[in-house]
């Protein structure tokens, strides 16, 4: 039996390892094994990231880890598991990037020293703090506080994620 054979029906074939015939507007496709084993896995691995129930288990895994490095890390490890751990909280988007001061022109005048997670991480890792965690710290309510003074309303919702935010740094 070739593996290009209609004779066989879906059951037959998939017994004997053969690809499934795909079917686009009526038309058949034929793709070898080897292709097709390479689709089927490209498919799986998509709709796996996409999946919220594996966001879900690659943030839960990203926190235990992160957690853990609280707890046994050094003291720049430490900062850099608070870090994540703030960046993977469900609000932290508002403060993952630098605000785009062409879309956003009196946030200078409001805000003296713009600060945000991405920054933070790149002077962390680029051992700019060195051994200094009371910096790292003050820049990291730095940028609570960037937020709460440019969105002063308390009832906007990026003053909400920055209190709740800089609630969960002092905690931690």
């Amino acid at each position: 039996l070739s593996a290009w054979s209609s004779a066989s029906g879906p059951s037959s074939r998939a017994a004997a390892g053969l690809p499934r015939r795909r079917r686009m507007s009526g038309l058949r496709v034929r793709t070898p094994k080897k292709a097709k084993d390479n689709y089927d896995e490209a498919i799986e691995e998509y709709e796996r990231e996409q999946n919220p129930k594996a966001i879900k288990n690659r943030v839960r895994k990203a926190q235990k880890a992160a957690e853990q490095a609280l707890v046994t890390g050094d003291k720049m490890a430490r900062c850099g598991a608070a870090l994540k751990l703030l960046g993977l909280r469900d609000d932290a988007y508002w403060f993952q990037e630098p605000v785009p001061v062409g879309e956003v022109p009196d946030y200078l005048d409001i805000v003296e020293e713009p600060m945000d997670f991405r920054t933070i991480a790149g002077r962390l890792a680029g051992g700019e703090y060195g051994d200094d965690a009371l910096a790292f710290a003050s820049d990291v309510r730095k940028v609570f506080t960037n937020a709460v003074k440019y969105n002063w309303s308390p009832d906007h919702p990026c003053n909400i994620a920055a209190r709740a935010g800089l609630r969960e740094f002092e905690r931690s």
